[in-house]
């Protein structure tokens, strides 16, 4: 049987947080209770620049250094 450990509470109400074993998982309704919480492993918007942006922004202050010491 599962036990409830760690609750979180926050301002809209609790967060319940299970220790199930790892060969059965929770179950529906746990799982259930845990996405109506927002509990979810939703992937999330990176807060860094991706890989174009930061090449982009390296090629184009390479360029900017090389047009600048030209035109000394």
């Amino acid at each position: 049987m599962d036990k409830e450990a760690n609750n979180i509470s926050y301002e809209e109400g609790t967060i319940y947080r299970y220790d199930p074993s790892f060969d059965i998982g929770l179950s529906s309704d746990q799982v259930k209770i845990r996405t109506e919480q927002g509990c979810t492993n939703a992937p999330v918007e990176s807060p860094s620049k991706s890989v174009k942006e930061i090449i982009l922004g390296n090629v184009c202050t390479f360029i900017y250094f090389f047009i600048s010491r030209i035109w000394k």
